[in-house]
């Protein structure tokens, strides 16, 4: 109904055009009146609330390249901060629950367990995602499941879901991009020991000669992180990938043959 309607049918005392207007008409023209303005919490509660998918979606992006490369280290930070971000405001306003801190606890145990004890990206890692989503989904609402007679809550865990889903989406793309142009740059940039210390099983005073030739393919016999072993025509070499891992199993080609030293690339699909 309007507020036309409204009056007449008694449910209102009628339509104003002020705050001081209605206060005449309820007949409070003296009252004392106390107005609340928000904290600066609140505020940047109500930003960070405003910015929550993005957050979630650099999040999980972040949390993805930390399992996919070695050890922990920056993405890892980073991802922990964005989710951690989102979940703490929630909790700061009265939304999330321990329910939420207890999913948010065991998600960032499994991403541990992920990347220090079961290297590489399994169940573990599909977990960890997973139940920080949901810790996310139900951080941003103030209920676990909707309830028949509240189809609002209904409608407010479907627009959550789409909030998380969307985010994953936006992760997903950035890991893409992530490892499609800056990954393989990384190694141009980093001058890491670790392309050395991983090779100790090649020696330069070998005398064996190497009948390889750049253009040759293989296979991954190890994972390639960055050298390990690959298979061409039933022969093992030991030899190291360029500025990538590779998994065990990919298809290879030989890049450059120096020495004892054979440099391997990913074959494209």
């Amino acid at each position: 109904m309007d507020d036309t309607e409204a009056k007449e049918l008694g449910f209102s005392l009628g339509s104003v055009e002020s705050f001081d207007g209605m206060l005449k008409l309820a007949g409070l023209s003296g009252a004392e009146v106390t107005r609340y303005q928000r904290s600066w919490s609140e505020l940047m509660v109500g930003f960070i609330g405003m910015i929550a998918p993005i957050l979630m979606m650099i999040g999980l992006a972040a949390i993805y390249i930390e399992i996919r490369t070695p050890g922990f280290g920056v993405p890892g930070i980073i991802g922990i901060i964005c989710i951690g971000i989102v979940f703490f405001s929630q909790y700061m306003v009265g939304l999330a629950d321990y329910t939420e801190l207890l999913l948010f606890a065991i998600g960032l145990l499994l991403l541990a367990v992920e990347v220090f004890v079961l290297p590489g990206f399994g169940i573990a890692g599909i977990a960890a995602i997973g139940v920080l989503l949901a810790a996310m989904v139900l951080s941003l609402q103030g209920f676990v499941l909707p309830r028949p007679d509240f189809p609002w809550e209904k409608q407010l865990m479907i627009r959550n879901m789409m909030y998380a889903s969307g985010s994953l989406v936006g992760a997903i793309i950035i890991i893409v991009l992530f490892f499609r142009y800056l990954f393989p740059k990384l190694g141009m940039v980093i001058n890491g020991p670790y392309l050395h210390a991983s090779l100790s099983d090649v020696h330069a005073d070998e005398t064996t000669e190497i009948l390889l030739h750049a253009g040759d393919k293989g296979v991954a016999v190890t994972a390639l992180r960055p050298s390990g072993k690959i298979d061409i025509n039933g022969m093992l070499f030991d030899v190291v990938s360029e500025s990538m891992f590779i998994e065990k199993g990919e298809n290879v080609i030989v890049e450059s043959v120096s020495g004892n030293r054979i440099v391997v690339v990913k074959e494209e699909a």
